[in-house]
């Protein structure tokens, strides 16, 4: 059984193509904050054990891994640019 988890907030670092997301985060039902890398929410989710989503316009948005090899972090929704992501507050 997974469990699901909203990203409230991101960490960036700088790269020669631009900003490029590092981290997601946000808080476990008890109020705890989390944070994990791009590469360990993709295990997560590989592996069945969490979902992430966001809510965007009032609209939820679930997260997949794409590609192939280890993947990468996408929205399930096509018709949702992925760069909206970015206008997520940064993590502490």
């Amino acid at each position: 059984m997974s469990h699901r988890f909203q990203i409230l907030c991101i960490k960036t670092v700088k790269s020669p193509e631009g900003l490029k997301l590092s981290h997601i985060g946000g808080k476990n039902p008890l109020g705890e904050t989390w944070s994990l890398t791009l590469e360990k929410a993709n295990d997560f989710i590989k592996s069945g054990e969490m979902e992430f989503f966001i809510t965007l316009e009032g609209k939820t948005y679930d997260f997949l891994v794409s590609g192939k090899g280890e993947g990468y972090l996408a929205l399930a929704s096509e018709s949702k640019d992925f760069s909206l992501v970015y206008n997520l507050p940064g993590c502490p």
